[in-house]
Parts: structure tokens; sequence; C-alpha cells
């Protein structure tokens, strides 16, 4: 999920919006960078309208999507806290998931895009737990709910935090400069499934699944929306070419990822809960637009009244983190673009 500048007033900061675009770093995982917000940029009027263009033509609007609740302050202490009470700990993986998406959720936390991409000068595994993007609000759910499986876990700091997020985030679970996020969701999903961490749904009962192939270069193909590649034929541009190709070749040629297509996304609606997407399922809005692979994602909460969608939201008039009101169709239908959604279930 990529994320692209958006417009402020007269200035344009770079944040992600509901598409994945982080045109300031790539799928860029949300951040949390201590709070301080971006650094507004001067963009001149060629490049806006042609951003401007780009996401019109997406369906999307041009909007601020910086949110000015005042910080929670939230801790880890509260969240075991939290956890304790209602037994989280002893639930299955994707029960347990579900419960502390929708604790957060109903702490109403600030969506913030482009947190990560602050601090141009090392790459480092930031970590907050007073606002997220999308990618960093599923990252911190999946990496708090492994820490509750485990014993021997400091809740004190953010260093158990940080590992897990490290391993959830980088190639090899390892930080070694920009090029070693995992900044496209295809090749998160990739390495996740096969590190045991999930398990790609690929198929469900009556429900025929397609290949999810493309060429992936979004990147590439719009550099200067990304401080840390800065130009075509910069060092950094060619590494993330190179990753680019073998994500496209590796990765969404070898016909691994698998995707239900939007006019079939209301039939989930109607599977029992032994055949179709349980609490704690992980989704991944896949899209037309070229170069791209996922636009958004968020987590399952299966209900009486259908499922819902929770995710951190950059919608205007929202800006946090939310439940969506079922069905998940009507939830996943903000974008002409839009061409369905990769699920994968939570293993630890």
């Amino acid at each position: 999920m990529l994320r692209l500048p958006i417009l402020k007033s007269k200035l344009l900061v770079n944040t992600e919006l509901k598409v994945d675009p982080d045109l300031s770093g790539l799928h860029p995982t949300a951040s949390q960078a201590g709070g301080n917000q971006a650094p507004l940029r001067l963009f001149n009027r060629r490049k806006f309208l042609g951003m401007a263009a780009l996401l019109t033509a997406q369906g999307l609007g041009v909007e601020s999507i910086f949110a000015s609740a005042p910080k929670l302050n939230l801790s880890l202490s509260q969240i075991k806290q939290a956890a304790d009470k209602g037994s989280w700990s002893s639930l299955p993986a994707g029960e347990r998931l579900c419960h502390l998406a929708n604790y957060l959720a109903a702490l109403s936390i600030p969506y913030r895009g482009g947190s990560l991409d602050q601090d141009i000068a090392a790459e480092k595994c930031l970590v907050d737990l007073n606002s997220f993007d999308c990618v960093t609000f599923v990252e911190t759910c999946l990496a708090l709910s492994a820490m509750l499986a485990k014993t021997n876990i400091n809740w004190s700091n953010f260093d158990d935090l940080r590992k897990e997020i490290t391993a959830l985030r980088y190639r090899n679970g390892i930080v070694d400069g920009y090029e070693s996020r995992l900044h496209y969701s295809s090749e998160w999903l990739y390495q996740n499934c096969h590190n045991g961490r999930l398990s790609l749904i690929r198929e469900l009962p009556g429900l025929k699944f397609l290949t999810f192939a493309k060429k992936i270069d979004f990147m590439t193909s719009h550099p200067s929306y990304y401080k840390q590649i800065a130009k075509v034929g910069s060092p950094q541009f060619e590494k993330i070419a190179r990753i680019e190709n073998d994500i496209s070749k590796n990765v969404l040629a070898s016909g691994f990822l698998k995707y239900l297509p939007s006019d079939k996304l209301a039939l989930l609606e109607k599977m029992p809960i032994s055949d179709g997407l349980r609490s704690g399922d992980l989704v991944f809005v896949t899209t037309s637009m070229p170069g791209l692979d996922i636009l958004h994602l968020g987590i399952i909460s299966r209900e009486n009244d259908g499922l819902h969608f929770i995710n951190a939201s950059s919608s205007k008039g929202v800006n946090r983190v939310v439940k969506e009101k079922a069905p998940l169709a009507a939830a996943l239908h903000w974008s002409k673009s839009i061409s369905g959604a990769i699920f994968a279930r939570p293993l630890i």
C-alpha cells in the first residue's frame, strides 16, 4: 500500500490516502514518529494538478487527512490490562486479533499518514500507539496479538513490540535501509505467509477466486513523490526498481495471491462461519491502478448483523480507527479502481 501527497490549504503534505499509494513511502506502512506532523512542502502547480487528476480518475477526493484530535497517550500496560480483563490471551489467534482491533476502534485513535517517512536520514522501525495509518494499524494489532500469546513479554516499554513489528514490516525481519521495508503489500503478504504468521485464504466454498498478477512499478513510476528515492537513476531508485521487478516476477507472476472480485464480495455475508470469513481475518483491497497492488487494508469483525471492516480510515470526517457498518461489500466501495480483495488469516 502506498501514499499520496494531499492538499492542505495551499500546501501539500506527504500522507497516505485511503488508497495505498504512499507517494512518500510506498505501502510504507503507516508510522509512528512520536507525534510530529510531516513537514509541509510546497508543490508546483503542474505537479499538484497532475496528482489531482490522478486522484479524481480513481474516484478519490483531494483532502487533508491529518487528524486534529489530541494524543491519547495510550500505553502498553493499558492494553495488557484490557486483555487480561477479557482473557484475550486464551483465545484463538483470530478472535484475539479482533478484540484488539475493536478495542483500538473504540478509542477512536487518530489516523495519521506518512509518519514512517519523517526522518529520511536513517531507516528505523518506528512504533506509536496513538496514531495509525491503515498498514501500521494492522501491523500493530498483529504484533500485540502475538505478544499476548507469549510469556516473558515486557509490557513496560516498546522493545518487544518493536521486535514483533520489525519481523512484520521488514524483509527477513532486518532493518537495513529504506529498501528493506516491505513497501508493497503483496510482498508483505508473501513474507508473512511464508514465515508462519498468516495463512492466505485462496478459496472459499462456492466462490471463484482469481489469480492476482500484475506488474508493480508505482514507486519508480512516480519517484518525485518519494523523498528517499529522489530521482530517476539514483542509487535508491535502482534498488527499488530491482525490488519491484522481483515482486512482479517472483510473487505476483507465481500465482500465489488470489483475490475475490468486487462483484462477489456481497456473497461473503451469506456464508456460515465454518466456511466463510471469521473475526480477525485480514482484508487487502486490490486495485486496477497501474503499477499498484493494494489500496487499503483492515481487519474483519464477524457479528450477528454481518461482516464489519475495522480500519484506520482517512475518509473525510472520519480520520481515525473505526469499525465500518456491515456489510463488507459496502465498506469496500469507495473507489472506482477497487477490483476486489485478498484475504488472510492470522496464525499466531
